[in-house]
């Protein structure tokens, strides 16, 4: 097996483009800026996914297995991709300012991860 080299990746020079969309956008709409920032109910909509998701449990636990892998499949990868995004806004902090707070709820979201990912590996 061969070391990956020079020609084994894509490589690019060009500026990052984030900033020049960023600029771009806020010269052309400039009351997008107000959007910016903490959004305040963030920790009730993480805290309502959980809820949802051990509802759902509850709820499902007396069906047929097609009916619990159908949901599981729908519902819990839309609750569980709602989560990985709510980890992503966590990490540009844009849920508090406070770092106790921020990483606590950073362990609680992790909850829903840990049996999931631990299992593949």
């Amino acid at each position: 097996m061969s070391k990956p080299g020079h020609d084994d990746f894509y490589w690019v020079t060009n500026p990052e483009p984030h900033k020049q969309r960023r600029k771009e956008m806020l010269e052309k709409y400039p009351q997008i800026q107000e959007l910016y920032g903490y959004d305040p109910n963030s920790k009730y909509k993480v805290f309502l996914c959980h809820a949802l998701q051990l509802l759902t449990c509850y709820l499902i636990s007396e069906c047929s297995w097609p009916v619990i892998v159908l949901v599981a499949y729908v519902w819990g990868g839309t609750i569980n991709h709602s989560l990985m995004l709510a980890v992503h806004e966590l990490s540009h902090e844009l849920f508090f300012s406070c770092s106790l707070a921020k990483y606590l709820v950073w362990n609680f979201l992790l909850i829903a991860f840990i049996i999931t990912h631990f299992l593949r590996f």
